[in-house]
């Protein structure tokens, strides 16, 4: 093992139907990650989301991912970069977004 970064979230891992473990993490930039051999090595972060690591300009790393029916990788993730108010307080508000990744 290595580490990723000094501070952040704990990851999520779930298993692809095609055996790969895939593994989202985040608050230094959501990111996936992909081990096609049981969690021994690892391919470089996929970046999904970029950000600075400000609690109030980035996101919480508290995200979700799973596979869907038909292959995709859904993760769902809060971001207040886009859509805050004009004014609003730090913390008053995150959108929660879900996107969908193709696996190739």
């Amino acid at each position: 093992p290595y580490e990723i970064n000094s501070w952040g979230v704990y990851p999520r891992l779930f298993k692809l139907r095609d055996g790969t473990i895939a593994m989202l993490s985040g608050h230094v930039h959501t990111f996936l990650m992909f081990s096609e051999d049981g969690g021994v090595t690892w391919s470089e972060p996929a970046i999904l989301e970029e950000c600075d690591g400000m609690w109030d300009k980035s996101t919480s790393g508290y995200g979700c991912a799973f596979e869907d029916p038909d292959g995709n990788i859904c993760v769902i993730f809060d971001d207040p970069k886009e859509g805050i108010e004009e004014n609003a307080p730090p913390y008053y508000l995150r959108k929660v977004y879900l996107r969908k990744y193709a696996i190739k």
